[in-house]
């Protein structure tokens, strides 16, 4: 009995393989953003890096996306949120 529930356990459904491929991809996007195509991001969206941020912290990617984000804005980068 629990052989048959253990192959179940660590079954990967569809669904789960559809989050995982978009989580790399997310991940890869922080990885290599560069400046120009962040400026036009923030452009159509202002939040886009609050938003982001916290994934990119989760995913330990915090420090170089806040160097491209410091190139993209041509200052340090402050929060809305943080006052």
């Amino acid at each position: 009995m629990c052989i048959l529930f253990a192959s179940i356990m660590y079954a990967k459904t569809p669904s789960y393989e559809q989050l995982l491929s978009s989580l790399r991809g997310y991940r890869t996007f922080i990885e290599k953003v560069e400046a120009p195509q962040l400026q036009v991001l923030l452009k159509q969206d202002p939040t886009f890096i609050d938003k982001t941020l916290p994934y990119a912290v989760v995913l330990g990617l915090a420090s170089s996306f806040l160097k491209v984000t410091d190139q993209a804005l041509g200052e340090a980068y402050h929060p809305v949120w943080f006052i």
